[in-house]
């Protein structure tokens, strides 16, 4: 299986949280997975402007030249979409955010109703399951844990599959990604 792990820890210090990611992409390449980790904070990426262009200037393609269209591709090449994050003022990384919110180009702007909600038609046919990944740290929060696994349920018609938090083992994580 292929995992993306898009890594949203902004701070270079938070060498606890660093290590552990490496030690989970390590599991799961001992594994047989191929594992690729983006450190968001060594990528540029802008902030969606809301200009709506990936949807109707430039199909499919932001107008933003930084480095979301190789996350865009690695995003659909994987199997597995691990987003990982440490809980800031109680949500995601505003680096993970923003990588969420530029996955815009992945739907079409059509919309329809599933489940009495409002879902954008899919722009490919394969896409990746996703996972969360949270960061156990004095910020974190149960409530807010609840509140990003709802946001990343919600807000993608993918297949939402867990949400770990770094109290669980690198290999439990592994573990639970074996499992799938």
């Amino acid at each position: 299986m292929k995992v993306l792990i898009l890594n949203g820890n902004p701070k270079a210090e938070n060498e606890r949280f660093e290590e552990y990611i490496q030690e989970l992409a390590l599991d799961l390449k001992q594994n047989g997975h191929n594992t690729i980790v983006l450190n968001l904070k060594e990528m540029e990426i802008n902030r969606c402007i809301g200009c709506y262009s990936c949807w109707l200037k430039t199909p499919g393609k932001c107008i933003f030249n930084d480095d979301d269209p190789q996350i865009l591709k690695e995003y659909l090449k994987a199997d597995l979409v691990l987003f990982a994050s440490p809980i800031i003022m109680g949500f995601i990384s505003s680096l993970l955010k923003r990588v969420q919110e530029r996955c815009l180009p992945l739907v079409l702007p059509f919309l329809y109703v599933k489940n009495d909600r409002m879902q954008h038609i899919s722009r490919y046919e394969k896409y990746p399951a996703i996972a969360l990944l949270l960061d156990h740290s004095e910020d974190y929060d149960q409530v807010s844990a609840e509140i990003i696994e709802k946001v990343f349920r919600s807000s993608n018609s993918r297949k939402f599959l867990f949400t770990k938090t770094m109290n669980n083992s690198p290999e439990e994580v592994a573990y639970a990604i074996n499992s799938i």
